[in-house]
């Protein structure tokens, strides 16, 4: 297998073996290990990931599992939907395991039709004018506009987005390192593949669905909508499911149409959905 460098370009030790892997994703990494393109390892956010030209598209999460960054149907073909760069060519007859390059099947058009809102589209702009915490998201606000710019997230701007949507994740978010937050968002705002944004983000401590939603929310270029309970609420759901991809992309498509349908921006469709749900539920 490749040797991995370091940033000085000093080449690092590769493992030689799965012996020295973690044995739940040593399969994977020796399945790559005749691809001249892969490198295991470094240090940091990547240290636990297998990159093709540098750039991640498989690794261990927080959780212990792994995940792929990439297509799993193009695997083998050269390439990915939406991805930045090809991925690498499975060696013939063999097959990584199903249980890490399985993913969720994509979604039927009927997928998106649990969403609907309970309140007329017309009336959407009346209820985001009476969002009443403008002041208190004006940090956020302007924080957006520069990270925007930048590419990524200084470790003082992904506190204060993950002190916003949650104070509860701040003990556990404040255990990232100024260097991986930087990684992982620089990966996460600048792939156009939509799975890779979320397992990126998530492979953060802290970061969870909601607390991605909001990341992408507010810094990516394109439209995100926060995944939120309130915002659920107000599009028909009586409480929050279980969150997986298929029904957070569901979700971004649907806010997305709805978006463009009415002429309003994504920062505007989310505060009149969690302005409805506030007056209504309380």
């Amino acid at each position: 297998m490749k040797k991995a460098r370091s940033r000085a370009g000093q080449p690092r030790k590769a493992p030689t073996s799965a012996g020295e892997l973690d044995p739940r994703f040593a399969a994977v990494v020796q399945e790559f290990s005749g691809e001249r393109r892969v490198a295991y390892g470094g240090k940091g956010f990547g240290s636990t990931a297998l990159k093709l030209d540098g750039r991640i598209f498989a690794m261990m999460n927080s959780k212990g599992r792994g995940e792929r960054a990439g297509d799993p149907d193009t695997l083998g073909r050269g390439g990915g939907r939406g991805a930045d760069h090809p991925t690498p060519q499975r060696r013939r007859g063999r097959r990584p395991p199903e249980s890490w390059l399985s993913g969720p099947k994509p979604l039927s058009r009927r997928g998106s039709l649990v969403f609907k809102l309970r309140f007329a589209a017309s009336e959407l702009r009346r209820w985001a004018k009476g969002y009443a915490y403008l002041e208190g998201d004006k940090a956020v606000d302007e924080l957006s506009v520069r990270v925007r710019a930048r590419g990524h997230l200084t470790r003082a701007e992904f506190l204060e987005l993950c002190n916003w949507k949650t104070p509860r994740s701040q003990p556990r978010c404040a255990t990232n390192t100024a260097a991986e937050i930087r990684e992982a968002t620089e990966i996460a705002l600048a792939t156009a593949d939509e799975r890779a944004k979320m397992y990126v983000l998530r492979s953060l401590a802290g970061v969870g669905w909601p607390t991605a939603s909001v990341i992408l929310h507010f810094c990516d270029r394109r439209p995100y909508p926060i995944l939120d309970y309130r915002a659920l609420w107000s599009l028909g759901l009586r409480r929050p499911p279980t969150y997986t991809f298929d029904f957070w992309w569901a979700y971004t498509e649907f806010s997305r149409r709805l978006a463009r349908r009415t002429g309003l921006d994504m920062r505007t469709l989310d505060r009149a959905l969690w302005r409805f749900s506030k007056v209504r539920q309380g």
